[in-house]
This record gives structure tokens, sequence and C-alpha cells, in this order.
């Protein structure tokens, strides 16, 4: 009995020793790591995001970092990985217009399981009517490979690339939700940019649940502007040149 009881020890000694061997070996492999937060604290897996300039219109650039991240153990030196921009569709965005040329390079540093890539984009005035796609993509090369191309996301039940992701990027600024023509007047991007310059409040404001009262303040104030405006003979016009005007409801 002593001995079928060191014999079973013997053999879990062994086996737990064998356990101690990496579950990953060979080339190492490389993939996109980038979430969305639909909704606040819920942060769910994407192959596709979205920067839009219109909420910040004192900007005329802005850093995307996306997420990369390495399958496999971390090694003691750089490795550097490859990247390119997949610009075949209509709305793909063009270098030096709507972002900055990166290098088809980067480097995961010594001891790193992820890096951050910054893609810096330029606002431009087409991104007001259309909005443009920087497709970037991860390639093999000697130091990584790409052999994980699909990743199942559980919250959306959906498969997703891991190794092309896409940017959309605009500068649309739509209708918000509680714009109210009876005290704003018909609705314009230009107007709206200027009621918040002028208010000092952030262009995501009547996205916001808002009263009834604050709108009509809004309104007033913009209607007592303009009227001072044009008493001074600088009539503020609209894009398609007619004059801006508030609501009748004033």
């Amino acid at each position: 009995m002593k001995k079928i009881i060191l014999y079973i020890l013997l053999f879990l000694t062994a086996s737990c020793q064998r356990s101690e061997i990496p579950l990953y070996s060979g080339t190492a492999g490389i993939y996109f790591e980038v979430y969305n937060e639909p909704t606040a604290g819920v942060y769910v897996r994407v192959d596709t995001s979205v920067l839009t300039f219109a909420y910040h219109p004192e900007k005329t650039d802005s850093i995307f970092a996306l997420s990369i991240r390495v399958k496999g153990d971390t090694v003691p030196k750089d490795r550097q990985f490859s990247i390119k921009v997949i610009d075949t569709s209509a709305n793909a965005a063009k270098a030096g217009i709507h972002y900055e040329a990166f290098p088809t390079t980067a480097i995961v540093p010594a001891g790193k399981a992820s890096v951050l890539l910054p893609v810096k984009f330029l606002k431009h005035r087409d991104m007001q009517v259309k909005t443009f796609a920087l497709c970037i993509q991860l390639l093999e090369n000697e130091n990584f490979k790409t052999d994980l191309p699909q990743l199942y996301v559980p919250d959306t039940k959906k498969y997703i690339s891991a190794t092309v992701h896409t940017i959309l990027v605009d500068d649309a600024l739509a209708r918000p939700k509680y714009w109210l023509d009876g005290y704003l007047g018909p609705y314009s991007r230009k107007k709206y940019v200027l009621l918040c310059q002028l208010l000092d409040i952030p262009v995501a404001t009547l996205n916001n649940t808002i009263s009834v009262g604050t709108v009509k303040y809004y309104g007033n104030f913009m209607k007592n502007y303009l009227a001072d405006e044009a008493a001074a003979g600088r009539i503020v016009y609209e894009e398609d040149g007619s004059v801006m005007k508030m609501g009748d409801g004033l």
C-alpha cells in the first residue's frame, strides 16, 4: 500500500513539473485590442471606432491611440511589427489631408505585451458632409504572426476582425436632440456653433436633458445678439446667404 502511495506521489510531482512548460511557443502573434463604451461603464471590443470633431469645434486635429496586443510571452528586446493602410474604399481617408502619414513599422518595447499606435487626424472641411474611413491592417513579419484573424465578442454575439481596424472620422454636427425650432429657429450648423461659442457651453449640451426654460433663454440671448449685430451694420448670415433668425415663439 505504501508503494502505491509513493507511485501516486511521484506521478503527481511529474505532472506538476510538466504543467510549468509554457502553453505557447514559436513565433508570437499580434492583434488589435480596441474597446468602445456604448453605455457608461460597459466596454465592448470592436473592430471599428468613431472619431468626430463635431463636439470640439475649436480643435483642428485629434490623436486616436490604437491598442495593439501581443499573443505569447514577452521578450527582453524590442520587436518590430508591420502595418499598412488599406485605402481602396470610396470614402478612404487621405494622408496629408485627413490624417498625418505614419511609418509602416512600429515597435513593441522590450518586456511589453502591448503598445499604443497614435494616429493623428486632421480636421478638413469636407468632413462636414462626408465620413472618411482609415483602415489599418497588421501584417506578418519575422517577429509576429497574424494567426488570430477574428475574435468572437459575447456582448454582441458577432465575430470581429482582430488584424484590421477601421476608424471613421467626420465633423458632422447633426441637429441635437433638444433643439426647439420655436425658440431657436431652423437648425443650422453655423447657428449652433455660434450659440455654443457665445454662451460658452459644450457643443453636446443640447443632446443632454435640458429644460425648456433654458432653451428659451438661449433663444432670447441669440435674438438679442443678432439684433445688436444688425444695428451695428454686421448682419449675421447663414451659410446659404439667408439672414440668421431665431424662433417665432420668443
